[in-house]
């Protein structure tokens, strides 16, 4: 039987804010957290070294673009979050250092991620195959869904493959995100407050859909 783990995304402005999610997130029988860091206020490497050391399970450090932060200084925080111990860290293929994390990734794991906001397209397979040639650990692959069959050709397009997230987002996709683990991703997101992405469920709805 293929192994379910749910990620809960950390969506805190502070190091307190995350820690009560984190605590939480445990408590409700979460197996990975993601620290988004670019949801704290002042992130900085003292501030991520705090975190990401007493979090109570594996963490997958993620930094999406946000105005007001440069390109490197956004790399710059990826990299300090892997000197703190990170357990695995996501970059999107259309980022410049793409390259430069997966070199220096140490003991971190690399996940490199694709996301569609607006539809699900047919070409699954070719950003599949894209992104494995830059050998990163672990494929991620979110787009959006606008109708429900939009969840079966993600469903379908996971099986028989190995080190791969993938589901569509959007109030369509709640399908995928609740079954993509039985049909081979190597987990799926749930929430613990503040939500990271349209269409994520709560981590107790999650356990109830999948029980």
């Amino acid at each position: 039987m293929r192994k379910i783990r749910i990620c809960v995304p950390i969506m805190a402005k502070n190091s307190v804010e995350a820690m009560k999610i984190a605590r939480e997130a445990k408590r409700s029988g979460a197996d990975i957290l993601e620290l988004r860091i670019d949801s704290l206020a002042n992130p900085s490497a003292e501030i991520l070294r705090k975190i990401i050391k007493v979090m109570p399970l594996p963490v997958i450090a993620t930094n999406r673009k946000r105005k007001g932060i440069s390109e490197n200084k956004r790399i710059s925080l990826l990299i300090d979050a892997i000197d703190a111990g990170a357990d695995y860290v996501d970059i999107e293929i259309g980022s410049r250092y793409v390259k430069e994390i997966i070199k220096n990734k140490k003991d971190a794991k690399v996940i490199v991620s694709h996301h569609n906001f607006q539809k699900t397209l047919n070409n699954l397979e070719e950003i599949y195959r894209k992104i494995k040639k830059l050998k990163p650990d672990i494929v991620k692959i979110a787009t959006f869904a606008n109708s429900l069959e939009d969840n079966f050709k993600i469903l379908q397009f996971l099986e028989y493959k190995k080190n791969c997230i993938a589901f569509c987002m959007g109030e369509l996709g709640v399908l995928s995100r609740a079954f993509c683990c039985q049909h081979g991703s190597f987990l799926t997101f749930a929430s613990v407050g503040k939500k990271s992405a349209e269409g994520q469920i709560s981590l107790n709805d999650m356990k109830f859909l999948i029980n």
